[in-house]
């Protein structure tokens, strides 16, 4: 069960936060990032990915931190705020990889139409040379992009092609593992950024 923090102590740092307190952003996110990533998990709707989860509270805490004006104390508590924004950003990425599922789906199904129409026997022959080539071809163009990337983000775009996306790997490559949590994630998602407009630029509309 997780344990939801003190909300008392939660309104003081967020009174701080919108004074200014240089110290406040850090307590915040030391405050809220584990029990709203828990509580994240809870539930049949619950997150099954720890990463999703956390990522999704993270960017929550982060959003806050950047305009801590936009939640309205007299509609709810701080809390709910916060738990609702990382809900909504764990239905967003959700519905991201249902998206990217969907496009999988429809890419093979092409596949399996173009492959109908010529001679079984040929065709598997040619429809292997063909995606070995094309596969050749794409990396090729990915691995010349990477090249011209500085070493860290080189190291950035190997975890984001293997699909990792717990802050704490990208903070590791970046050196920043000792830094607060809040600075980490706002250097991990300036990094990523990075990398996708880099490779955008290089790889004429391969989306990263």
């Amino acid at each position: 069960m997780f344990a939801k923090p003190d909300s008392n102590q939660l309104a003081s740092v967020y009174k701080r936060l919108v004074a200014g307190d240089a110290a406040a952003p850090e307590e915040m996110a030391q405050l809220t990032i584990e029990p709203l990533t828990d509580v994240l998990r809870i539930g049949k709707r619950g997150a099954r990915d720890a990463s999703i989860a956390y990522d999704a509270a993270v960017d929550a805490i982060m959003d806050l931190l950047r305009a801590p004006q936009k939640y309205a104390t007299s509609l709810s508590s701080l809390w709910s705020f916060l738990e609702m924004a990382a809900r909504r950003n764990v239905a967003d990425r959700r519905l991201g990889e249902r998206r990217r599922d969907g496009r999988i789906a429809r890419l093979r199904k092409n596949v399996a139409l173009s492959s109908s129409a010529s001679n079984k026997n040929k065709e598997g022959m040619l429809d292997q040379l063909a995606r070995r080539e094309a596969s050749k071809a794409f990396w090729s163009r990915v691995k010349g992009a990477s090249d011209s990337l500085p070493s860290a983000e080189a190291k950035i775009l190997e975890l984001m092609a293997s699909g990792v996306r717990a802050t704490p790997e990208y903070a590791r490559v970046l050196g920043m593992v000792a830094a607060p949590l809040d600075e980490q994630a706002l250097a991990v998602k300036r990094a990523k950024d990075r990398v996708r407009k880099r490779l955008k630029r290089r790889l004429c509309g391969i989306t990263v």
